[in-house]
C-alpha cells in the first residue's frame, strides 16, 4: 500500500530499490497517506455492510446465517478500523515529538531511503506524556495559515469563492506569504531545506506554472501591492510552492506534512 500512495519524488527515489526493508517506512507523508487510504476503504466497506438494515423477523435459515456472517464482518471491521486509528494516532504523536525536538532530516527529501540511519533511530516512540495531538497540530493546513494572517486571509476570501475547490492555488499563495513575511515561522526549517533541495520539473510543467503565475500574480500585485509583493511572489517562489504541494501534501484532509 505504501507503493500505491507514492508521489513523484518518492517514486523517483524508490524505483530502483532492491531492499524491501526500505518499504517498512517511506516517510511521514507516505505513511499518513497510506493510513488514510486504508481507513477510507474500510469505512466504505462498513457503509456497504450497514446501510441496509435487516430485521430478524420471518427470516429463512439461509438469511439468518447471512445475517450472522454480516455481523461477524462488522465486528472484524470495527476492530480493524480501531487498530488503524490507533496507528494513525501513534504516528501523529511521533511526528509531534520530532517537531518539538527539532528532529528534521538534514536535507530534503525527507525519506527513509535517503536518511536511513536517522529514521531507523527516530521511529521508536519516546516516552509520551503529551496530550492527544490532532493532525492540524503537526501539519500545515490552509485554515492554520489563514488564521495567522488576517490581512492576507481577507484578500483570499474576497477573490476565491470556493476555498476547497481552489485549495491548491490558495495553499501555494499562502506558503509563499508565510515564508516571505514570517522569519520566525515554526516551519522555516522545513521551508529552507526544501528551497535548498534540487527542485526540478519537466519543461511542459514549468510552462504551465509560468502561465498560471502570469495570469494571477501581476493582477493580484497591482490590486494588493502590500500583500502580493513581487519581491516575494517571484516565479521561483511559485515553483517552490508548487514543489511543496506536489511532494509534501496529503489529500484527506488536505495538508502539507513538513517533515
Amino acid at each position: 500500500m505504501r507503493v500505491v500512495v507514492m508521489n513523484n519524488i518518492e517514486v523517483d527515489y524508490y524505483k530502483d530499490c532492491k531492499d524491501p526493508a526500505f518499504l517498512n517506512f517511506v516517510g511521514y507523508r507516505n505513511e499518513l497517506s497510506m493510513i488514510s487510504m486504508i481507513l477510507a476503504l474500510l469505512n466504505t466497506r462498513m457503509i456497504a455492510l450497514t446501510s441496509s438494515p435487516i430485521t430478524n423477523k420471518n427470516l429463512s435459515s439461509c438469511e439468518k446465517y447471512a445475517l450472522m456472517y454480516r455481523k461477524g464482518q462488522v465486528d472484524i471491521l470495527n476492530k480493524t478500523i480501531n487498530m488503524i486509528d490507533e496507528m494513525k494516532h501513534n504516528l501523529i504523536q511521533k511526528m509531534y515529538q520530532d517537531q518539538t525536538k527539532h528532529r528534521l532530516a538534514p536535507c530534503a527529501p525527507f525519506l527513509s531511503i535517503v536518511h536511513t540511519t536517522l529514521y531507523n533511530k527516530q521511529l521508536a516512540m519516546d516516552e509520551d506524556h503529551s496530550p492527544f495531538i490532532t493532525l492540524d497540530k503537526v501539519a500545515i493546513t490552509l485554515d492554520t495559515l489563514l488564521k495567522k494572517d488576517s490581512a492576507f486571509a481577507n484578500v483570499i476570501y474576497e477573490n476565491f469563492e470556493d476555498l476547497e475547490e481552489e485549495g491548491d492555488i490558495i495553499m501555494m499563495l499562502s506558503l509563499i506569504r508565510e515564508y516571505s513575511t514570517n522569519p520566525n515561522s515554526q516551519w522555516m526549517q522545513f521551508f529552507d531545506k526544501v528551497k535548498n533541495s534540487n527542485i526540478s520539473a519537466p519543461s511542459d510543467q514549468l510552462a504551465e506554472l509560468k502561465e498560471m503565475y502570469d495570469s494571477i500574480i501581476p493582477a493580484f500585485s497591482e490590486a494588493y501591492p502590500e500583500i502580493f509583493d513581487l519581491n516575494a511572489y517571484t516565479l521561483e517562489s511559485f515553483i517552490w510552492a508548487d514543489h511543496i504541494l506536489n511532494n509534501y501534501s496529503i489529500g484527506n484532509p488536505f495538508a502539507i506534512i513538513p517533515l
